[in-house]
This record gives structure tokens, C-alpha cells and sequence, in this order.
């Protein structure tokens, strides 16, 4: 089947033409020259009628171009030939964890009390939350980290679920997600970027009947802006 396949994907550049293939499938080698007993034989044989070829055996060791995408290679043939991410950042972050006050008081109740504070374990002097790193929710790095996994073309400004889960994979604070949250509502190019996911607002409607003069003044439509000063509000 694979053989018919291959055949018929590339037939604009082989109708008409004699060619070999080779296979590490021995019995291919004799497929024109057998008995044909199925039904499958037969409709294959159909589509190969109008072809000049021949069928070559080649052993599986000797065909490494056909099986180079099939073969699975270590991690270490591969980090040769991918680059991966690397935040810079990342010592900064562990030598600022290593002296927060905050986060080494922590560290002596876990020690002292590890029951007191479940999920919670220390490793290599670091605080661990189910295998989270721990870092204060008052730590400078905080904003780096949400524009790191947010607003950079790897964080590709995703929405607040997918930000999150992609930093609650390694790091963990009090309040993450809120921050987390509050950041991505607060990004200026999502707000304009995006359309909305929610149901489209219905028409304008007219304003009630007045009790008294003066009651409504101005009515201020605005876009879809970060900040907003509630005194440009007009009644």
C-alpha cells in the first residue's frame, strides 16, 4: 500500500519514465511477478498499470534516509540541533529567592513544622510547592516574569488561563492568580488586538422621560482603553 501510494503521490514526475524502487520490504521485490490472490492485490496492481519501474531490495540497516523522520534520536543528538528558550533572568531570580527574608522565613516553618504547611518541601536550600519554585509576592522579578510569559512572541499574549498555567508550571506565589489576571486585563495590545468573546452588546436605547431639566446632560461613549478616569463621566 505504501508502495502505491508513494507511486501515485509523485506520478507527474514518473508517468512515462522508467525508475527503481527500493524498499526494505523484501516481498515487494517479486509483487509484479507473484499470483495475485485478493482483491486488495488486484486494485493495487491496477494503479501501478502504466508505470515503468523496478522494485529493489534494500535492507532496513542501508535505508537510513527513508527511516531519518521514523527514528527517535537521544536528547543529546537533539539539543545539537534545536535551540530551546533560555530566560536570562533565571540566576537573578534564584540568587533573589535565596535571600528574601520573606521567603526564609518560610523555609524555618516548613522545617520546624512541616505538617503546619502542606505541599510545601525544601530542596537544595529553595522552597518548593508541589514542586513549584516559591518567590515573594512582593519579588522585583514578578513583573519580568509576567512580561516573559505574556507579552514576549513566546508568550504570544495569550489570555489569562493559558498565561497562567504556563507559569504555574515551575513558579508559585500568594495572590498568582489574581496578578496574573489583572496583568492580562491590563495589556494594552490584547485590549485593542482582540475582539470580544462575549455576546455583542444589544442597540442604544432612548433615554427615559426626564422628572426635571438638566437631568441627563451627556452621554460619553469610550473605547477599549487600559486606564479610565472616572471623571469624565457626565450626568
Amino acid at each position: 500500500m505504501a508502495l502505491v501510494l508513494c507511486i501515485q503521490h509523485w506520478r507527474h514526475y514518473l508517468l512515462g519514465k522508467a525508475f527503481t524502487v527500493y524498499t526494505d520490504h523484501k516481498s515487494l521485490k517479486h509483487f509484479l511477478q507473484q499470483r495475485i490472490t485478493s482483491p486488495d492485490q488486484q486494485c493495487w496492481l491496477a494503479k501501478l498499470l502504466g508505470y515503468q519501474f523496478e522494485v529493489k531490495y534494500k535492507p532496513g540497516l542501508e535505508n537510513k534516509a527513508a527511516d531519518a523522520l521514523s527514528r527517535c534520536h537521544g536528547d543529546v543528538e537533539l539539543q545539537t540541533l534545536v535551540s530551546y528558550p533560555t530566560w536570562l533572568g533565571g540566576k537573578i531570580l534564584l540568587a533573589e529567592v535565596a535571600q528574601d527574608p520573606y521567603i526564609k522565613d518560610l523555609i524555618a516553618e516548613v522545617q520546624s513544622q512541616p505538617d503546619a504547611k502542606p505541599g510545601f518541601t525544601v530542596k537544595q536550600g529553595m522552597l518548593f510547592y508541589q514542586d513549584r519554585l516559591v518567590i515573594s509576592p512582593h519579588s522585583p522579578s514578578i513583573p519580568l516574569l509576567l512580561e516573559e510569559f505574556h507579552s514576549t512572541p513566546m508568550g504570544g499574549h495569550s489570555g489569562f488561563l493559558r498565561t497562567y498555567r504556563r507559569m504555574a508550571e515551575n513558579i508559585y506565589w500568594v495572590g498568582m492568580s489574581k496578578r496574573v489576571r489583572d496583568f492580562v486585563r491590563a495589556c494594552d495590545i490584547c485590549q485593542r488586538q482582540k475582539y470580544a468573546a462575549t455576546t455583542p452588546s444589544g442597540l442604544l436605547q432612548p433615554l427615559p422621560v426626564p422628572n426635571a431639566i438638566w437631568e441627563d446632560l451627556n452621554i460619553h461613549e469610550r473605547d477599549c482603553q487600559t486606564t479610565w478616569n472616572p471623571s469624565f463621566n457626565h450626568q
